[in-house]
């Protein structure tokens, strides 16, 4: 079989070792390798992960496919899914489960390297036209708070921040 690169004599034969993984240039007085942009480790063998120094613009934390695989999360209930990635050893479609890193980016932060800031979401307020049982009236909703004590405060909050100070109001 012909590649890009160079012939294969045998099936699955693809990833056969070379200097510097043909990521890198070696320095032959040291032995050592020194990594084109975006990979690392002593061969050049594995991507880094995105957003320069530190990694994933300071705003997440590198994983390998495998890690992020097992990070995943369904929706956005933080319930662990049963996905994984590089589990079987020698699994030819999973060679890549930790050569390949990315981003999980933290609360607030998203992009492929965790650049870009995330808005507030909420509810569109054209939604809900009664087209059907996913597309029901928009009905506005009425939250009641009560609160029965003889001192201290009540903080209204949303989101982790203070959005009114209650503690002065007697009826609401």
């Amino acid at each position: 079989m012909l590649t890009a690169f160079r012939y294969f004599n045998f099936e699955d034969d693809a990833h056969y070792k070379v200097e510097c993984s043909n990521m890198g240039v070696c320095d032959k007085t040291k032995g050592e390798c020194k990594c084109r942009t975006n990979f690392k480790g002593a061969a050049c063998e594995r991507m880094s992960c995105p957003g320069g120094e530190p990694a994933c613009s300071g705003h997440g934390t590198c994983y390998s496919q495998a890690q992020l695989a097992e990070n995943s999360l369904i929706h956005s209930n933080f319930a662990r899914t049963e996905i994984t990635y590089g589990k079987i050893p020698n699994y030819k479609y999973t060679w890549d489960y930790n050569k390949v890193w990315g981003c999980q980016c933290d609360q607030d932060y998203t992009g492929y390297d965790c650049s870009l800031r995330l808005c507030p979401k909420g509810d569109d307020p054209i939604t809900g036209n009664g087209n059907g049982p996913l597309d029901p009236i928009q009905v506005k909703e009425i939250q009641t708070i009560s609160c029965l004590a003889t001192s201290g405060t009540f903080v209204k909050n949303e989101k982790n921040e203070k959005v009114d100070d209650l503690s002065e109001i007697s009826v609401f």
